[in-house]
C-alpha cells in the first residue's frame, strides 16, 4: 500500500468508526466518566481531590488537552478513541497484513472505557518496537506510560528489568518517572487521596467487583495458563508482555474487559499464522459474525430500537444515539434542583454524570458510588459525610429507586441509595429517578 494510500485508508476508518461508535451504539456511561473527567481537569478540578477516578491520570490529562483544542464535546472524546481503534489496526497491519481486520473488529465490540484502549495502543507500540534502536529506552518510557494509565501495569515492569541488557539505565528511567508523577502529585496536594483511591481503595475494587465464575473467567484462565507455557517453552518477550497484560480484566471479568485483554492474544494467534489464508478467513468470518450478533442483540434487547434516537439538544452530546426519555429526563431533574435551589444537592447512581455535564453542575466525588471508587471503606466514609452534613445542612437526593433494589449494575453501591431511601422523605418518585429531601 502507497503512502497516500495509507493517508487515504487511515481518515476513512477514523471516520467511520466515529460515525459507528457515536451515532449508531447507544450511550453508555464509561463514556461520560472519560470524557467528564477530561472536563474537570479543564475546569481547574483536580484529581482525587476535587472529584473522584480510581486510575492514574495520564489519559484524562491526554484527554483534556485534545478537548481544549478542539472543542469540549463528546464526539471528540469519540474521535480521540477512533483515532486509537485505527492506529492499534494499523500497527498490526505492519505484521500481520489482511488480518489485521479481525483486530479492527474486536476492538470495536466496546471501546468506550479510553484509559483501558489508551493502554492497549501502548501496548501495541511496545510490542512494535522490539529489536528496534533505543529499545532499552524507548520500553521503560512507554510502560512508565501504561502505568500512569492504569497502575495495575506496574506488573509489566517484571520483563522489561529481566530482558533488558542496560538495567541500570531502564530501572533510572521508572524511578524518574515514579519521581516526576511524585511531584505532580505533591504540587497538586493530592498524594494521600491518589494513595486512597488508587491504591487502598483498590481493595475494596478488589473485594466487592470480584468476578463469580462464569465462561470467560474460565477461558481466561486457560489464556493465562496457555500464555504462562508459551512463555517458559519460547523465552519470548512479547508473550511475556501478553501475559502480564491480561491483569487487566480483573477483577471484573465480563465482556467489556475481557475483550481489551483478548485481543493481544489474538494477535499473536494471527502473528503465528499470519501466512495461513484459511486461518485468516475463519477468523474474519467468526468475529463479524460475532460483531453483528453483538450489535442486533443491543438493537433488540428489551426492544431498544423502539426507545433510541439521536440527541437534540444542542450541547456537548448532540446527535448522541441516546434514549428518548433522556431530554426530559435529565432537564426534569433540573427542575427539582431549581425548586430546591437552597438545598445542597446529592446526585447518587450510574446517571450522575449524564445529569450533571447536561446541566452544567459542578461534578464532585459523590458523582460515582461505585464499589471501590470511593477509596478505602468508602462506602462508611462516604454515609458518614453525607450524614454529618444533612443534620446541620438542606439536602436534596436524586437516586433511582430500582437501582437501590435491583442489580442493574455490578458497581453502584446500593448501600448509599438504601440509606436514602430508609432515612429521607420521598418528594417525587418515577420509574427513572426519585426525589428525596430532608
Amino acid at each position: 500500500m502507497k503512502k497516500y494510500q495509507k493517508i487515504i485508508v487511515f481518515i476513512c476508518l477514523v471516520i467511520l468508526t466515529t460515525i459507528y461508535t457515536y451515532y449508531i451504539r447507544p450511550i453508555v456511561d464509561d463514556e461520560l466518566f472519560n470524557y467528564g473527567f477530561a472536563k474537570n481537569i479543564l475546569e481547574g478540578l483536580i484529581p482525587y481531590k476535587d472529584f473522584n477516578m480510581i486510575i492514574p491520570p495520564l489519559f484524562s490529562y491526554f484527554l483534556s488537552f485534545i478537548l481544549a483544542i478542539f472543542g469540549k464535546k463528546l464526539i471528540v472524546y469519540h474521535f480521540v478513541i477512533a483515532t486509537i481503534i485505527t492506529i492499534i489496526t494499523f500497527l498490526g497491519y505492519k505484521t500481520i497484513k489482511k488480518s489485521t481486520i479481525i483486530i479492527y473488529i474486536l476492538l470495536l465490540i466496546y471501546p468506550y472505557t479510553g484509559y483501558n484502549m489508551f493502554s492497549l495502543l501502548l501496548l501495541f507500540i511496545l510490542l512494535n518496537i522490539q529489536e528496534k534502536k533505543y529499545t532499552d529506552i524507548l520500553e521503560p518510557i512507554i510502560i512508565s506510560m501504561m502505568i500512569l494509565t492504569k497502575q495495575s501495569l506496574a506488573i509489566l515492569m517484571i520483563p522489561s528489568i529481566i530482558y533488558i541488557k542496560n538495567k541500570k539505565k531502564t530501572i533510572s528511567i521508572y524511578l524518574v518517572s515514579g519521581c516526576l508523577f511524585l511531584l505532580y502529585l505533591i504540587i497538586n496536594n493530592n498524594i494521600f487521596e491518589f494513595i486512597d483511591y488508587c491504591i487502598l481503595g483498590m481493595l475494596d475494587f478488589t473485594n466487592k467487583n470480584t468476578t463469580q465464575m462464569n465462561l470467560l473467567l474460565i477461558i481466561e484462565w486457560m489464556i493465562i495458563l496457555f500464555l504462562g507455557y508459551q512463555t517458559l517453552k519460547t523465552k519470548r518477550k512479547d508473550i511475556f508482555y501478553c501475559l502480564l497484560f491480561q491483569i487487566i480484566t480483573f477483577p471484573i471479568v465480563d465482556y467489556v474487559h475481557f475483550i481489551i485483554s483478548f485481543i493481544p492474544v489474538a494477535y499473536l494467534v494471527l502473528l503465528k499464522f499470519k501466512k495461513n489464508n484459511y486461518i485468516c478467513l475463519l477468523g474474519t468470518t467468526a468475529v463479524i459474525s460475532f460483531f453483528l450478533a453483538l450489535n442486533t442483540l443491543i438493537m433488540v434487547q428489551e426492544q431498544n430500537y423502539l426507545y433510541l434516537s439521536h440527541y437534540k439538544v444542542n450541547n456537548f452530546m448532540k446527535g448522541r444515539v441516546t434514549y428518548n426519555v433522556t431530554e426530559d429526563y435529565v432537564f426534569n431533574v433540573k427542575k427539582y434542583l431549581d425548586e430546591y435551589a437552597e438545598y445542597h444537592p446529592y446526585i447518587l447512581g450510574h446517571f450522575s454524570y449524564l445529569i450533571k455535564l447536561n446541566n452544567e453542575i459542578p461534578i464532585n466525588k459523590y458523582d460515582i458510588i461505585n464499589n471501590g471508587n470511593m477509596g478505602y471503606h468508602g462506602e462508611e466514609k462516604y454515609l458518614k459525610e453525607i450524614d454529618d452534613y444533612c443534620k446541620e445542612n438542606k439536602c436534596i437526593f436524586i437516586i433511582n429507586d430500582e437501582e437501590a433494589t435491583i442489580s442493574k449494575t455490578i458497581q453502584t453501591n446500593r448501600e448509599i441509595l438504601r440509606y436514602v431511601k430508609q432515612t429521607y422523605y420521598q418528594k417525587y418518585s418515577s420509574n427513572i429517578f426519585s426525589v428525596y429531601t430532608n
